[in-house]
């Protein structure tokens, strides 16, 4: 499900508020030059909303593996609704519900990719930013072992300005769901069945809206799935070599590589009843 909505311009709303307000900067803490960098890439960018919890196929970035990671758009934002784990009054667990902005631009020099992202909390009217962005190589996944690659913290208040480098493994158990949701993106987006869609259409009144203080609201893109035409490719490659009809089973989506580019094969049922059944328990997860 989707319930993220304008979260962007919630967010350039809120970063404005701070930028004009020395005593709101001082009080939480934050960079005047980053928050002014953020708000001028938020206006540049191109907007997309992705399903609650940040991920789409969840698959382990299996469909960016050997090739170079490229934004689709020079800067574009990723909104979604996160829940996360935190403490009550009574040092009680609770899950409390965070709208979600990530912020991801590329560099025009080196084309590595930089992310930072921004969130607000059901008891905090601001939208915040977290204390550290990554700054991703374009071709992170490319030769070699991608574990062996390196991204950037960069350091994002003055306490935390000191850059940081770590190892593609210990960013995908350190690094924030925030960054990994631009993973998710771009992964979807490299499968050729995939077709970015209108989730919400820009304003006309746009312009009008500004004057009254009032939320712009911007287009923003979702991702549709295309996955009718791989089904019979797919049955077709049940009854090859050793697997030809197996225990009937549940296929997980998964993304198929061929030469011609990444595919998104939606889960179905395959194999023959009559020589079995397999049960597995499977989280789906919307996109």
């Amino acid at each position: 499900m989707i319930t993220a909505k304008n979260y962007a311009a919630q967010a350039l709303k809120s970063l404005n508020r701070f930028i004009l307000n020395s005593e709101l900067l001082n009080k939480y803490g934050v960079d005047l030059s980053s928050a002014k960098l953020i708000s001028s890439k938020i206006n540049q960018a191109v907007h997309f909303a992705i399903p609650d919890g940040g991920k789409i196929f969840d698959s382990g970035f299996k469909g960016l593996r050997g090739q170079d990671i490229n934004l689709p758009y020079p800067v574009i934002t990723i909104e979604f609704l996160a829940s996360v784990a935190d403490i009550g009054d009574d040092n009680e667990k609770i899950v409390v519900n965070e709208k979600t902005v990530v912020v991801a631009w590329q560099d025009e020099k080196n084309s590595d990719i930089y992310t930072v992202s921004l969130t607000n909390y059901e008891k905090n009217k601001h939208w915040l930013r977290g204390p550290y962005g990554l700054k991703v190589p374009y071709d992170l996944h490319n030769n070699g072992n991608p574990l062996e690659r390196t991204v950037e913290y960069i350091g994002m208040f003055p306490e935390t300005a000191s850059n940081l480098t770590t190892t593609q493994q210990e960013m995908f158990t350190k690094a924030s769901f925030c960054d990994l949701s631009m993973h998710e993106l771009l992964e979807a987006l490299s499968c050729k069945n995939v077709e970015q869609s209108i989730h919400q259409p820009a304003s006309p009144k746009n312009a009008q809206r500004l004057k009254p203080h009032k939320l712009p609201i911007y287009e923003t893109r979702f991702l549709t799935i295309k996955a009718g035409k791989d089904k019979a490719e797919s049955n077709k490659s049940d009854v090859k070599g050793n697997h030809a009809s197996p225990r009937q089973h549940l296929r997980r989506g998964h993304i198929r590589r061929l030469e011609a580019g990444n595919i998104w094969v939606n889960s179905c049922v395959v194999g023959d009843a009559n020589k079995g059944i397999i049960n597995k328990n499977y989280m789906v997860i919307p996109a």
